[in-house]
């Protein structure tokens, strides 16, 4: 038995022995992956750094257009309005005469016509008309009658 344990030594120490090199090799495919995974590591954080970055960029983009769009609304909210309301009111002004001349002959080609018939014929035409409006209306055509 002595004989079977020196050959299963020997063989064991042959297969070392023929193992030694594949360990040289071994250590420098463990050397050489740690190395590529160190530089991938650090590769990766500075697109990391990057990302943020763009992120930090981006952040700021987006909040710089909310307060453009803020700005925007209460711009239309304060002053776009008044200038359009302004142009209507001028429309109107100058419409006014035009419009008060033409119902003067209209209603002197029907005679005689007092408020109330004149005040349901208005309300007739345009039902939406607020009373306060229609009163209006009809005592500037009126005064405008006498003149």
């Amino acid at each position: 038995m002595a004989s079977k344990s020196k050959s299963s030594d020997w063989h064991l120490r042959e297969q070392i022995r023929d193992l030694l090199p594949l360990r040289g090799k071994l250590v420098l495919v463990s050397k050489q992956c740690e190395k590529k995974i160190l530089e991938q590591r650090v590769q990766e954080r500075e697109e990391i750094r990057t990302l943020k970055r763009e992120s930090q960029r981006l952040q700021r983009v987006i909040e710089s257009m909310r307060e453009q769009q803020t700005a925007l609304q209460i711009q239309d909210t304060t002053g776009r309005h008044e200038v359009f309301l302004s142009l209507v009111k001028k429309q109107a002004t100058s419409e006014r005469p035009q419009y008060n001349s033409e119902l003067r002959v209209q209603l002197e080609c029907k005679g005689e016509m007092d408020a109330e018939h004149l005040w349901a014929a208005f309300k007739t035409i345009h039902p939406s008309l607020d009373s306060e409006t229609l009163d209006w209306n009809i005592s500037v055509v009126f005064s405008d009658k006498a003149v």
